[in-house]
C-alpha cells in the first residue's frame, strides 16, 4: 500500500471498509476513491524502481541511482587485529 491510498481510507467509513471482505473488491474500491494524481505517482514509482535496477546492473561498483544521488560508496574491508592490544590481565 502506498501514500495515495491514505486519502481513500479516510473517506471510507469503518463499516464500508470491513463490509468488503474480498481483497480484490476492496482494492478496486480504494482505486475508485484514489486521488487524480495516483496514476502519475505509480508511473513515477515504477520508473524509479526500474532505473535503480538498470543503473545497479550497468556499473562495475554496483552503485544504485540513490548511491549516485547521495554520493555514497560501499567499501568492503576485512577487520584487522589490534596490533597494540593490552594483555588480558590489564598490565603493560
Amino acid at each position: 500500500m502506498n501514500v495515495a491510498f491514505f486519502f481513500p481510507l479516510i473517506q471510507m467509513s469503518d463499516a464500508e471498509y470491513h463490509s468488503i471482505t474480498i481483497a480484490h473488491q476492496r482494492h478496486k474500491r480504494l482505486l475508485e476513491l484514489a486521488p487524480l494524481w495516483y496514476n502519475q505517482f505509480m508511473y513515477c514509482q515504477l520508473i524509479w524502481v526500474w532505473s535503480e535496477f538498470i543503473i545497479l546492473l550497468s556499473n562495475e561498483k554496483r552503485r544504485a541511482l540513490h548511491d549516485f544521488l547521495a554520493g555514497t560508496v560501499v567499501v568492503f574491508a576485512t577487520p584487522k587485529r589490534a596490533v597494540n592490544a593490552l594483555p588480558a590481565n590489564g598490565q603493560d
